[in-house]
């Protein structure tokens, strides 16, 4: 981190500590604010501002990141610290990605692809698996990328032990307010999911955490064969958000494992992974693909990234709404 970035404009998540005005770190609710006073940043805010970074402002999330839509009904459209929770940039480009990561360089030709095509294809539509099969393709045409089948077992067993894992963590650590009062002041869909993480036991963590061991082990073991994981990033594009969830929130566990099935390596076992934008559907709804590497492999995943990005090379479609914080206008 020793170069400095000129004038890189940035925003933060709101569960992430920053110390400046008006700004608070609420973590989506309407109270977490008021029992956590932000005294000093975040170790990932003060090596930014260190970097020259200048924060704009920070992004809304889903009320304690107890969802995967990004629908807050407390502020409309759009924290924890756990074993789960991982600090990763989201850029514009993968360029902006390696300026904040300061990630070295690697050639993409000598790179094997690992891909387990039933869990690949394991989407809501063929448009997402077959736009990621077509840049696989672009890759081994352009790049030499060679792309090797794998099998990755106990897939299943992975989401069980990630949502027990990632359950019994948020509740430790809200417990303490929310015996205080505070469940009451969480929007419908957060009370809901809270209540099923109340479900699982102290044995329910301890075996998903001995779950969590032998899944490493497993990816570890295919690592030596590939050098990056490629699948989808979601299982699903963008889902409608009706306009009752707007005000009371939503809870739909179908479309959160849609929209999670695929990076749960990264979230539960801490591998590095990036989402590249790759196109959209039908609908014009962006596609993106996820390449997971080795640990400490951060250089290879964003190597390729680049490549992915420079295939897809093409005009980008801007939001329905559009917020330019560099001209402060709505477009």
């Amino acid at each position: 981190m020793g170069k400095k970035l000129v004038k890189l404009p940035a925003t933060e998540v709101d569960m992430t500590a920053a110390k400046y005005k008006p700004q608070r770190v609420q973590g989506g609710t309407t109270w977490f604010h008021e029992l956590r006073e932000v005294k000093k940043d975040a170790v990932c805010v003060s090596r930014l501002r260190c970097c020259g970074a200048v924060l704009v402002g920070k992004t809304n999330m889903h009320e304690l990141a107890l969802g995967t839509t990004g629908n807050n009904a407390n502020f409309g459209l759009l924290y924890h610290s756990g074993t789960v929770a991982i600090v990763g940039p989201i850029t514009a480009t993968v360029e902006d990605a390696i300026l904040v990561s300061c990630g070295s360089w690697c050639s993409t030709g000598s790179l094997r692809l690992g891909k387990y095509t039933e869990w690949f294809n394991d989407v809501f539509s063929t448009e997402i698996s077959d736009k990621c099969e077509d840049i696989l393709n672009q890759l081994s045409e352009k790049h030499g990328c060679k792309t090797l089948e794998i099998v990755i077992p106990e897939l299943h067993e992975m989401f069980i032990a990630h949502v027990v894992s990632i359950g019994s963590e948020a509740l430790s650590q809200l417990n303490p307010d929310l015996e205080d009062g505070k469940l009451a002041r969480l929007t419908y869909d957060s009370r809901i999911n809270l209540a099923l993480f109340q479900t699982y036991s102290a044995s329910d963590y301890v075996a998903a955490q001995c779950l969590r061991r032998r899944l490493m082990h497993f990816y570890v073991e295919i690592f030596k064969k590939v050098d990056i994981i490629v699948t989808p990033t979601t299982a699903m594009t963008a889902p409608i958000i009706s306009p009752a969830a707007l005000t009371v929130g939503e809870t739909n566990l179908r479309v959160s494992g849609s929209l999670m099935r695929f990076v749960l390596a990264g979230n539960l076992l801490g591998f590095p992974a990036i989402s590249v934008p790759v196109g959209y559907d039908k609908q014009g709804l962006p596609i993106g693909m996820q390449l997971i590497g080795r640990p400490w492999c951060e250089a290879s995943i964003l190597r390729l990234a680049a490549a992915i990005e420079e295939t897809c090379a093409g005009p980008k479609k801007m939001p329905v709404q559009f917020y330019d914080i560099l001209k402060g206008n709505l477009m």
